[in-house]
């Protein structure tokens, strides 16, 4: 073999590799297209459950709403019945009634 030949050798091996490399390149490219729109399908899926949490919030601050205004109307009943017995209490020990 001359140097002639085995230049040819090397330079034939080095357009087959340079062919090579372009197809992995472009079929990591393409995969990587994939996985980029199954994250984008992933991210469209996370914003609906971002609204869902958000809704949930909405509506676990409104039940905390009725909480307390019950705790609060259940209150004011308890000190209407007091204010009600000391009034009847009064009225007997008066006789006014």
């Amino acid at each position: 073999m001359t140097l002639d030949g085995l230049a040819v050798l090397i330079a034939g091996s080095f357009s087959g590799f340079e062919e090579r490399l372009t197809k992995k390149i472009d079929g990591v490219e393409s995969r990587l297209g994939g996985v980029e729109s199954r994250l984008g399908g992933v991210e469209s899926r996370l914003g609906g459950v971002e609204k869902e949490l958000e809704g949930v919030k909405n509506r676990l601050e409104g039940t905390n709403k009725r909480l307390d205004d019950l705790a609060e109307t259940k209150a004011s009943k308890i000190t209407y019945k007091e204010i009600e017995n000391r009034v009847g209490f009064i009225e007997k020990k008066l006789e006014i009634k």
